[in-house]
Order: C-alpha cells, then sequence, then structure tokens
C-alpha cells in the first residue's frame, strides 16, 4: 500500500452500497503473518459515510454524498497483517495511506428567483420583440452565478 495518498473522484448521485475503489496491499510474509486485512480509522461511533471490506479492501458508501455540504472527504485506510491472531499479541504489524474521495457535482440544486418585480407590467403594443421589458434575477444556490432573463416573446 502506497502510504503517499490516493485520491478518487465520485460522483454525489453514487448510490449507497456502491464500491468506489479498491485497496490494495501485499506482505511477503506466509501464513496468517502474510493475511492482510483492511481498516478505515474513524472516530468512535462516527459513521464517515464509507466502509471497506476487511478482506477485499473494496471501499464503497454507507450513505449518499452531497458535495455541497462536504466537496471532500479524507479517510485514513490501514492494512494490517496477521490482525485476527496477532493483534491483540502484539504480532501485528500494519501500514497506512490517506485517501482523498473528490465529490463531483451533479446538477442537483435549481436556481431560486431573487429578483421579481410582484406588480404588474405594462407592455405596449409597440414593443419590439426581443426588447427587454423587465429584468428578473434568480441566482444558483450552488456557484452563486447570477441568470438573467428579459426578452419579450411573441
Amino acid at each position: 500500500m502506497n502510504s503517499d495518498g490516493l485520491k478518487v473522484f465520485v460522483s454525489e448521485d453514487t448510490k449507497p452500497g456502491t464500491v468506489i475503489t479498491v485497496i490494495s496491499a501485499t506482505d511477503v510474509d506466509t501464513g496468517d503473518f502474510g493475511t492482510v486485512t483492511y481498516a478505515i480509522d474513524n472516530k468512535e461511533g462516527q459513521d464517515a459515510g464509507f466502509r471497506i471490506d476487511p478482506n477485499s479492501g473494496e471501499v464503497s458508501l454507507t450513505k449518499q454524498l452531497d458535495r455541497e455540504k462536504t466537496p471532500v472527504h479524507s479517510l485514513l485506510v490501514q492494512a494490517w497483517d496477521n490482525y485476527h491472531h496477532g493483534y491483540s499479541a502484539g504480532q501485528s504489524r500494519n501500514t497506512w495511506a490517506q485517501l482523498t474521495i473528490v465529490v463531483k457535482d451533479v446538477n442537483d440544486e435549481a436556481p431560486e428567483f431573487i429578483e421579481v418585480d410582484q406588480g404588474c407590467i405594462t407592455i405596449s403594443e409597440f414593443q419590439k420583440k426581443h426588447e427587454s421589458i423587465t429584468t428578473v434575477r434568480a441566482i444558483d444556490k450552488v456557484f452563486r452565478t447570477h441568470l438573467e432573463r428579459c426578452y419579450v416573446t411573441t
């Protein structure tokens, strides 16, 4: 396992239960001393939203991602040898890597109107097609990008 770090890009609409990457470590020892067990170092009782299969190293989602709330997750992934038989006796060795999960955005937020004239707008019969009659402003929740639409359509 490379302790320099790993980076994975995952779309925020990925379903819980989906395997997003596989961590792999090898140990040249034989028997129990060469058997690798994987773990994620979570704070006690905290569900980081990810789990790792202790035998295969498959990392999967346990809950829905939300890029707007948490755009990047950082996990400490561990690989232990002889974990089942040697951990409590101090005969287990480990290594670790930082796993960075970058959440890719999907278009899941609708824009909101922030400026809309509440009164009536009078249009002359001489109004030219595509000539501005009013300005309506909307803002995208994610990027806070102002959108303007102000065309007469006939």
